[in-house]
């Protein structure tokens, strides 16, 4: 293998939350180290992973000799398992390397496929991507910015009462900043962009919070969560299926599912088993989240409908989503959910 061309890599993150930016941040910051000299991201959501795997085996000159990194995005079963599975076998062929940095509960499940088409994996539960990189790659440098990074994504991933509340007001407006940006057709190179930024704290964070060159994009998430909030009034509905109870909305692809739980809990409580979310265009995602009684299993739920997640937490994709047909995708979902049960 050409050395000068192995120190190219393509980094496959998830483009929708902060782990995933800073883990591709974290992690080429590492690349870097090692003599990586080219880079070239894609940012992916949820529900067009498969999309994402597609377009790198149909244009091979992109990956053909290079170094594949996985961060952040779970190898469900629509990947791994079944006929698709030849997809990530092939794209191994191709590549130089091929490793997967991950936490969710469902790739650590098809772990045993991904090392037969040797595919490297790291993957430790309840750590964030960030945190894995870090603490894989860059502990031994005893860096306090990489170290407040990795930080910022665990606290939104997994967050306790030991995140002090600065990291997490950080990570809600990175997150922000972040769904904003998804909803722009060039939200790639605003993403990466964004990496750029982090490289140094005093290009994006000033004594406590966002630089103010962030003002004005953070202005307009306030108006698109305001919007948000009238989205789920209008369109929540709850579902009875056979002993479990399920809220359905939709979801303003500008805001984050985070918000979005903020406020159905203020409108509506938490009296069910799980949340449904349906992410408009261009997220085109589907979020569910299980109640912390583990009642109903959410992941299970997501993997049955070809995608995944961590334990009461997970999301699959099922086409284009809109205002338009989200009362019809709900239904659809309802009956998955009775078979499922």
């Amino acid at each position: 293998m050409n050395l000068l061309v192995a120190r190219e890599a393509v980094i496959c993150t998830h483009g929708e939350d902060v782990d995933g930016i800073i883990s591709a941040f974290l992690l080429t910051c590492h690349l870097r180290g090692r003599g990586y000299k080219k880079f070239k991201y894609y940012f992916i959501s949820y529900g067009r992973q498969l999309d994402c795997f597609r377009h790198l085996l149909n244009n091979k000159e992109e990956i053909k000799g290079k170094d594949l990194y996985v961060c952040d995005l779970n190898a469900n079963d629509n990947l791994v398992l079944n006929q698709e599975g030849r997809i990530l076998q092939n794209i191994a062929l191709l590549v130089n390397k091929f490793t997967w940095i991950d936490h969710h509960d469902v790739t650590k499940k098809n772990a045993v496929c991904l090392l037969r088409h040797k595919i490297i994996l790291i993957h430790r539960q309840n750590i964030c991507a960030s945190k894995i990189i870090y603490e894989e790659f860059l502990k031994s440098f005893n860096d306090d910015y990489f170290f407040w990074l990795s930080n910022i994504a665990q606290a939104q991933d997994y967050p306790t009462d030991d995140h002090h509340e600065e990291i997490k007001k950080i990570g809600y407006d990175l997150q922000k900043i972040i769904s904003y940006h998804n909803l722009t057709p060039v939200y790639n190179a605003l993403h990466e962009r964004l990496l750029s930024l982090l490289s140094e704290a005093n290009n994006w964070y000033d004594r406590g919070s966002l630089h103010e060159r962030f003002n004005g994009v953070l202005r307009q998430c306030k108006l698109k969560e305001i919007a948000a909030k009238t989205m789920l009034e209008r369109y929540s509905l709850f579902k009875d299926i056979k002993d479990k109870k399920f809220l359905l909305t939709y979801g303003h692809p500008a805001v984050s599912f985070k918000t979005v739980l903020k406020h159905v809990g203020l409108k509506f409580g938490y009296n069910y088993d799980a949340l449904i979310v349906l992410f408009g265009s261009p997220i085109d995602n589907v979020i569910v989240c299980g109640n912390s009684d583990g009642g109903f299993k959410a992941s299970k739920f997501c993997n049955f409908m070809g995608g995944g997640g961590r334990e009461q937490m997970g999301g699959f994709g099922i086409g284009q989503i809109s205002e338009k047909n989200y009362p019809y995708l709900a239904d659809d979902i309802a009956e998955k959910l009775n078979d499922f049960l």
